[in-house]
């Protein structure tokens, strides 16, 4: 983090994504499925939650990233 080096945090971009696993919800392994939110959401979490003093501080902003998979129904993609 910025706030390391003794610099203020301005703002945080939370991009972090994976797509897989794509298969129907009655066949996709759960192990899978865990690791999936554990980048597409927890890892996003953790950050956000570790940031906030530091934002705070400064006004800072906080961006998330997505993809027009977020407004879209795809078939198989149970997961994403």
């Amino acid at each position: 983090l910025a706030t390391m080096n003794g610099q203020s945090l301005d703002g945080l971009v939370l991009n972090a994504a994976v797509i897989g696993p794509l298969e129907k919800l009655e066949l996709v392994d759960l192990d899978a499925i865990k690791a999936h939110y554990d980048v597409n959401v927890h890892s996003q979490l953790s950050l956000l939650q570790r940031c906030i003093p530091h934002l705070r501080k400064c006004n800072g902003r906080v961006v998330f990233v997505s993809t027009g998979a977020a407004v879209n129904a795809f078939s198989g993609w149970s997961a994403y």
